[in-house]
């Protein structure tokens, strides 16, 4: 399981550098941030469940609308999807990595 919180503190990083230059201010909770195994009939990966506090403006806006249509890559992952849930100042932003030598 370190790899995974390797990969979730990756994505944590990269997702506070691509918000901050976006004009977008995060701060990452990693008490609440996890990863849970993932698996379908071809591949194995793991879902990861970043938390964090945002600054609420139109940036942030923005910037959560573009994360899906964007490519993101982590070393020894490949990320396919996200989800985005937003409370007041809280995000949960969900990322599906997938183990590319799984398939």
């Amino acid at each position: 399981m370190t790899g995974d919180r390797d990969t979730t503190a990756r994505l944590q990083r990269l997702l506070r550098v691509d918000a901050a230059a976006a004009g977008c201010t995060i701060r990452a909770l990693d008490e609440d941030s996890h990863a849970v195994p993932w698996r379908s009939a071809w591949f194995d990966g793991t879902r990861h469940h970043l938390h964090f506090q945002a600054r609420v403006d139109g940036r942030l806006d923005a910037w959560l609308g573009t994360l899906d249509a964007r490519e993101w890559r982590v070393p020894g992952q490949l990320v396919i999807d996200w989800a985005v849930a937003r409370h007041g100042d809280r995000l949960i932003l969900t990322a599906l990595a997938l183990d590319p030598d799984s398939a």
